[in-house]
């Protein structure tokens, strides 16, 4: 059921924003998959495909609960960019009890400003055909992690539109795959960190407490294997939210090689040169450092804490991170 927010919650939105319901918990197993474009090659366990790569635009920590979505329609999300940094990897997320695969269209757009933008143009779309489904049985939900290396690095070249020196950019998911009608699948929820600078400073800038939703139309020729795209095969349903809790955003991040800007002429140290962010090309004693006074952290870790294995991190630091920092520790990567 749609209901309008009060015009005092919203007064800030260009559009009234609708309450959107059917906020599910992420409350089963966690995996993480590594896709190699340019190679076909996607695997879940060793090395990730490019090392060394560290988040530019993160809206990353997880808010434990994910929104069902129908294949009909395409959710789009927006942010602020340096339009100078290369796009070497991707990471989205989303959670699912189907037990069959899933299909997932995901888009870029440069120069989204999101409330069904006029300016946007579609940058990259890509198909994922046959991700995991849901491993934990009906009403749990497995909660999937894909780590995505495309074919060519790519960089965000649309205009300042809101005048911050970043360029505005947009990001969608379409699941496409026709589920059982008692299974879900959909994104996982980004929850800002609170102790983290906000947007437009934080690790995240631009991101807001809304979304776009868009429905394919029924009266366009829609094609088993066409993209659903923004106000062409598809109408906008409104900017939605969830009535402040959870945070409307939908986890995701851009990633780009650690040494760009100088430093490491290339990646590497087996992902444990974590210290200083970016990497030095030197595992030691200030890597270890870093990692042992994050050692045990059970959920939330990053990278930058620790979090070295999988490639890719698994959210705590462990016995298994450690391994690796100490089957690292020595290594000179220059």
């Amino acid at each position: 059921m749609r209901c309008w927010i009060g015009l005092g919650a919203v007064a800030a939105l260009a559009w009234p924003a609708w309450a959107d319901s059917e906020i599910l918990p992420e409350n089963g197993s966690v995996g993480h998959i590594w896709i190699d474009m340019r190679t076909g090659e996607r695997h879940n366990l060793g090395g990730s495909d490019l090392r060394g790569t560290i988040p530019f635009w993160d809206a990353e920590r997880r808010a434990g609960s994910f929104s069902s979505r129908p294949p009909t329609q395409l959710v789009l999300d927006w942010g602020d960019v340096a339009t100078d940094v290369p796009v070497s990897q991707y990471r989205f997320y989303y959670s699912t009890d189907a037990n069959e695969p899933v299909d997932i269209d995901v888009a870029f757009y440069e120069s989204e400003e999101g409330r069904d933008s006029f300016n946007r143009t579609i940058k990259r779309q890509s198909r994922f055909l046959g991700l995991p489904g849901g491993r934990d049985g009906p009403g749990i939900f497995s909660t999937w992690i894909i780590t995505v290396t495309p074919g060519t690095p790519f960089t965000f070249t649309g205009p300042d539109l809101d005048g911050d020196g970043l360029t505005d950019f947009g990001y969608s998911f379409h699941y496409r795959k026709t589920l059982f009608p008692d299974r879900r699948v959909g994104p996982s929820i980004h929850q800002p960190d609170p102790n983290l600078p906000q947007p437009p400073l934080g690790p995240a800038p631009g991101i807001e407490n809304v979304f776009d939703r868009f429905s394919a139309d029924p009266n366009a020729a829609i094609g088993p294997n066409d993209f659903l795209v923004p106000d062409v095969n598809t109408f906008y349903d409104g900017t939605f939210w969830f009535g402040g809790t959870p945070f409307a955003q939908w986890r995701f991040q851009l990633l780009t090689e650690g040494n760009v800007g100088g430093g490491c002429p290339s990646p590497g140290c087996e992902d444990a040169d974590i210290e200083p962010s970016g990497g030095d090309c030197d595992v030691d004693l200030t890597d270890l450092a870093t990692q042992l006074s994050n050692f045990g952290l059970a959920s939330g870790a990053t990278r930058d804490q620790g979090d070295i294995e999988p490639p890719g991190g698994d959210g705590d630091v462990d016995l298994t991170d450690l391994a690796t920092m100490l089957g690292a520790f020595g290594t000179v990567c220059d």
